[in-house]
């Protein structure tokens, strides 16, 4: 599977969170969070990423069944 550029961003995060000693509870919530948007957004660029696709995956995550609180 060839790795996105959101993929990549993804990883240096993460990788920076290490570095600053986060918490491995805070790295996981981020990396699976992060990991599931990255599958929404698929191989589209940074520029094709605007506030309506985040809205589209918070949607996404409602009809999941995910409330507000798991979203914070």
């Amino acid at each position: 599977m060839k790795s996105t550029i959101i993929d990549k961003a993804v990883t240096q995060f993460l990788l920076s969170l290490r570095q600053r000693n986060a918490s491995k509870h805070t790295i996981k919530a981020y990396s699976g969070d992060l990991a599931e948007f990255s599958a929404y957004v698929g191989s589209r660029s940074w520029k094709e990423i605007d506030h309506v696709s985040v809205r589209g995956f918070l949607s996404h995550l409602y009809e999941k069944g995910l409330g507000k609180r798991e979203r914070n």
